[in-house]
């Protein structure tokens, strides 16, 4: 998984949004984010704001990616 945060005005956050379905294509909208999914991996982008200001957040996942990870995350026995 890999996340990005980052702070701006409203033209910044719709810039971004823009980039974002031009490359994913149309999302799967709620209130405040949206979200691509293509099979295992996903990809978010969810704001928050208050006035002038918005920080929003971009997250990758891949799931087949992070199961090939369990090898080296040893669950502690009971």
């Amino acid at each position: 998984m890999v996340s990005f945060g980052d702070s701006g005005d409203a033209h910044l956050l719709a810039r971004t949004r823009h980039d974002l379905v031009r490359r994913f294509g149309p999302p799967r909208t709620r209130p405040t984010s949206l979200e691509w999914k293509h099979g295992p991996r996903v990809a978010s982008f969810t704001w928050r704001g208050r006035g002038p200001a918005r920080w929003f957040y971009i997250n990758l996942r891949d799931d087949v990616l992070l199961a090939r990870t369990s090898p080296y995350a040893k669950r502690p026995k009971p």
